[in-house]
């Protein structure tokens, strides 16, 4: 076969062509050494001796997509043998047609490199983004990822629960996180986002409407950064405190009424009450020299003021009812 010097000898690309019969007609210097584990000649020999048992099947698919399309070129992944105890390592392939001079099919060439320490670093992230999903999707808060553009790119379970429970829709990747900020919290939404653009990190609570539905949340945003230190989004946590919110209110509600109950004893109890009392002693001081009119006049008075002090009474336990216990 006639190819480039550089090829022919290359230290990391793997030349090699396949007959139609699936046999090798032709392997490089690199191919040779690199499996010679396997066997002295590889002329000859079918091409599945040296390739990962699962990926056979990949191989042949590939070779009938060469001489159905012989004009392009397919590329695909492989497992390689390591040694002789099952192991394996990744090569990146491109595989296109060879012609003989009337057009017939002559032989499927392949040109390939080691591509094992990138495969095994996307699945190593693969494997690590997996896993904080799911310690994400364990937790009780409501956890999105979202982009400068404003797109999500990562959410939880109870997200996704969220958006469905409330906007009655399914959260999927890239959807506007805009789509479900309801109006009169988008103010407060976009100062969040310049203020995390700016590298800060931003908290608070807020009533969440929803036509009418409603929901105490708190939130935090901060900014998310890649290994360079470029800003890839904003990180969102959301946690329903409805339950915690609406009881501290309601607290608040309760403390201000006995506050006002204990206002009401102090100044408005005592008043009348105390008009009673100085009224009684004066009776009992002057009674031999009070006259029927002045004992009336006396009794009138404590009448009056036992009528502000019933009143004051009525509304002390009608405020007592308001609280809940």
């Amino acid at each position: 076969m006639n190819l480039p010097s550089y090829l022919q000898h290359s230290p990391s690309i793997y030349v090699v062509a396949v007959d139609m019969n699936g046999n090798y007609s032709y392997v490089n210097d690199l191919f040779k050494e690199r499996f010679a584990f396997l066997k002295n000649d590889f002329i000859g020999t079918p091409i599945a001796d040296s390739i990962y048992s699962e990926d056979v099947a990949l191989c042949v698919e590939t070779a009938h997509k060469c001489i159905a399309n012989p004009d392009l070129i397919q590329e695909i992944n492989l497992r390689k043998p390591l040694d002789n105890n099952g192991s394996f390592y990744w090569t990146k392939w491109q595989f296109s047609l060879l012609r003989n001079d009337d057009g017939s099919p002559q032989a499927v060439l392949g040109v390939g490199h080691d591509i094992t320490d990138e495969t095994s670093s996307r699945i190593m992230l693969g494997d690590v983004r997996s896993r904080l999903r799911s310690i994400l999707n364990s937790t009780f808060d409501m956890y999105f990822l979202v982009d400068r553009d404003y797109k999500i790119i990562e959410f939880n379970r109870v997200a996704a629960h969220l958006i469905r429970e409330y906007f009655s829709k399914e959260l999927t990747d890239n959807r506007y996180i805009l789509d479900f900020v309801v109006p009169d919290q988008r103010e407060v939404f976009f100062a969040s986002f310049v203020q995390c653009f700016d590298g800060q990190v931003v908290q608070g609570e807020t009533l969440y409407r929803i036509g009418e539905k409603s929901l105490w949340i708190s939130y935090i945003f901060y900014p998310v950064y890649d290994d360079t230190n470029t800003l890839l989004g904003v990180a969102v946590s959301l946690r329903n405190i409805d339950k915690k919110k609406k009881y501290e209110i309601k607290l608040s509600k309760q403390n201000k009424l006995l506050r006002e109950i204990a206002w009401m004893e102090s100044h408005e109890l005592r008043g009348p009450l105390a008009t009673i009392i100085g009224l009684i002693e004066q009776m009992k001081d002057y009674k031999e020299r009070l006259s029927e009119e002045e004992r009336d006049a006396y009794i009138d008075g404590m009448l009056e003021e036992a009528k502000r002090l019933d009143s004051v009474v009525r509304d002390i336990v009608q405020r007592t009812d308001q609280i809940e216990l």
